[in-house]
């Protein structure tokens, strides 16, 4: 088990499907994009049986690794965007100097 510094824990043996990243709930409900008939027409005219297996049709081997993904399980958008916010908070706010006539 490898623990993230959020305190996230993953096994090396876990591999969510698609489907379960994609997190249908939040985000994508409030986007425009396929819906499932589309994907399904989609799918057919390319001649994939599933949208992994259209993604293993075209990702090169080369680049696919072969083992799964080791990443920490997925985050909610507003659990996201708190965590962009705290590391965002570790930034340093320094003075610009750019345009204040020093020519090194």
């Amino acid at each position: 088990m490898i623990t993230y510094a959020q305190d996230t824990q993953v096994t090396q043996d876990t591999q969510d499907t698609l489907s379960q990243l994609e997190n249908h709930d939040e985000f994508i409900a409030r986007h425009i994009g396929p819906d499932d008939a589309d994907v399904a027409k989609m799918l057919k005219v390319v001649g994939a049986a599933s949208l992994e297996d259209l993604i293993d049709q075209i990702r090169p081997a080369s680049i696919s690794g072969g083992a799964p993904l080791n990443l920490p399980a997925a985050m909610s958008e507003a659990e996201a965007l708190a965590d962009m916010r705290r590391i965002a908070g570790k930034n340093k706010v320094l003075k610009s100097h750019i345009g204040q006539g020093y020519y090194g």
